[in-house]
This record gives structure tokens, sequence and C-alpha cells, in this order.
């Protein structure tokens, strides 16, 4: 058998074989109750962060589950579907801990222990990611004043695009901060020549727009005081 012909032969059972090892670790992989991945990333957690989701590529049953933490930072915990979320008490910046899971069991009977170990790192809030940030904010207390002055929506403001602005200004009311979004209609001498009915349409196209970009970031305009300017017309 020519050389070339015998090093084709080789190559294809190396390929086979591989293909072979990788449909089997597949199989395995589905087969095997196991974690996915946990949200946020233990690589990643930061002090703040109200829960950690530990995902299964299994459905669960809660009965005999029981998590705890070294230290203790383990406020409750649920599961629904193929989560557990353990809800957390704060954390301590740059300390390590363990979270133990035991007794976790998928629907089909099979069970799964194990710990978690992570450090809680101090990340600038307007560093996360805006799941993140939302479920910071959906976690405190509406009375807390760190909600106004850590409110996500912060982070973007001032906006400007075409025809509108977006600024926010903190007052106090009943001697708590307060957060108010200033949406700032801009209108060009072109605008001014429409007729009143289309002139109305353009600005509640731009205070569309600006709601709209808040929305874009996975924000609700509805939990903000928001105010409209509109230039005199």
């Amino acid at each position: 058998m020519p050389t070339n012909q015998k090093n084709f032969s080789w190559i294809l059972a190396v390929v086979f074989v591989v293909l072979i090892l990788f449909g089997g670790y597949t199989l395995w992989r589905s087969t095997t109750f196991h974690v996915v991945n946990t949200n946020p990333s233990l690589s990643s957690v930061p002090s703040v962060i109200p829960y950690i989701d530990i995902n299964f590529n299994k459905k669960l049953s809660s009965g005999g589950l029981s998590v705890s933490a070294d230290p203790n930072i383990v406020k409750s915990y649920s599961v629904k579907d193929k989560t557990i979320r353990v809800n957390l008490m704060v954390m301590t910046a740059n300390e390590s801990y363990k979270l133990t899971v035991n007794t976790v069991k998928s629907t089909d009977g099979k069970i799964f222990n194990r710990v978690f170990t992570f450090k809680a790192r101090n990340i600038e809030f307007s560093k996360l990611p805006e799941s993140q940030q939302q479920a910071i904010v959906n976690s405190q207390d509406p009375n807390d004043p760190s909600l106004v002055t850590n409110n996500p929506l912060l982070a973007h403001l001032p906006y400007g695009d075409i025809g509108y602005n977006i600024t926010s200004l903190i007052t106090t009311q009943s001697n708590k901060p307060k957060i108010i979004i200033k949406i700032s209609v801009i209108l060009a001498g072109v605008d001014y020549k429409l007729s009143p009915q289309a002139l109305q349409q353009t600005i509640d196209q731009r205070e569309q727009a600006a709601i709209d970009y808040i929305k874009s970031l996975g924000l609700n305009p509805s939990n903000y005081d928001i105010q409209y300017d509109v230039p005199p017309h």
C-alpha cells in the first residue's frame, strides 16, 4: 500500500475513534445528572448579588434538599424546574465562601451532592450585567436610599439622540432621596412649520423614542417618575 494511502487510512481511523469517543461522552453527559452552570458564574460573584441560581440538566424535586454555607449567607432557597435559587444575605467583599447542596434529587430519582466555593467580589454596580443590576434593585427595600443612588439607569445618563435628551435629577421627598427622569424633546425650525397635528405627532414620537431607549436597557419606564419637557409650540 502506498505511503500516502496508509497515512490517509490512519487519519480516518483516528477521526473515527475521536467521533466514537465524542459521541460516547455526549451520551454520558446527557444522561448523567449534573450542574450546567450557575448564575452569576462562581468566578465572578458580586458581594451585593441577592441570589445564586444553580442550573441542572434535569428537572428537580425539592424533597430532602438542604443548602448551607460557610460562613452562613443562606437566607432561603427554592426549587423551580431545573434550578435551585439560593437567596443570599449580604456578603463581605473579598471573603471566600463554601456553598453546600446536599440531596439534590432529579425527578427520575438521581441524587447529587456538591460543595461550591467562590469569593465574593467588589464589582462596581455600573459594570454589572443588566440582569444582575435589576436583580439587585428588585431585592432592595423601597425605602433604602441606595435604591436611588445605585439605580442602574443612572449609569446610562445623560443620554441624547435625534430629537430628545434624557437626564436625571436626585431630589428629596418626605426626607428620602428620589430620582426624577427628565425627557426633553428637541424641536427644530422645520418642525414648527408642520401642522399642529403633525407637530404633536412628532413630539409624541420623540417622547416614545426616549421611553424605548429606557426599555432597551432592560428597565421598566413605569418604575420611574418621568417628567417631559417640551418647548413652547
